[in-house]
């Protein structure tokens, strides 16, 4: 299993990862996906990550994107139309650096879906989709994320223990990433 970086607890806040991203398992419903495009799929997603208008969308106006850094669990991917759509789990965090200590200023955790549109040269994001926080979001829920996705036992949303275990795997890889970034260590 491959993992890109992720992020943590359910829109605290979110920061973004300019180099390690893990990716995991992924159920395709797309038959017509072979590996050169599943690969590029992946790099898409990873260089999205640190697109600094997805971290802005995410973390705030004002997030620091040379200091957040992602992490995501892929749940799968579907054909919609002319369109590919990818499931994920992210945690961002943003980092900062006092007396040469790392600490995590703000962060969050949360599902996101990822749509792709095929070019001449591949796939590229052309847009994602987050819920909304507060009552608005369990109606996005059903509206961005397919019930393959929502009904998987390892979904995030589904299942305490292993949201907990993904969170706390996620959120160490935006640690390591930052502290790459940062040349700590």
């Amino acid at each position: 299993m491959r993992t890109l970086s992720l992020f943590f607890q359910w829109f605290i806040g979110v920061p973004l990862l300019p180099t390690a991203l893990m990716l995991g398992g992924c159920d395709s419903r797309d038959p017509d996906l072979n590996s050169h495009s599943s690969f590029n799929i992946e790099q898409a997603t990873a260089q999205y990550m640190v697109n600094p208008n997805f971290i802005k969308d995410i973390v705030g106006v004002d997030a620091l994107v040379n200091r957040t850094f992602c992490a995501y669990q892929v749940y799968g991917m579907e054909a919609k139309k002319r369109d590919i759509h990818q499931y994920l789990w992210v945690v961002c965090h943003e980092y900062d650096l006092e007396n040469n200590q790392l600490f995590q200023k703000r962060g969050g955790s949360f599902p996101v879906a990822l749509i792709f549109n095929k070019n001449s040269r591949g796939y590229r994001i052309i847009n994602h989709k987050i819920p909304r926080q507060g009552k608005e979001g369990t109606s996005d829920l059903t509206a961005i994320f397919p019930n393959f996705i929502l009904e998987n036992s390892s979904f995030p949303l589904n299942n305490s223990a292993y949201s907990e275990y993904l969170i706390t795997r996620l959120g160490n890889d935006t640690k390591q990433a930052a502290k790459a970034y940062l040349k700590m260590e």
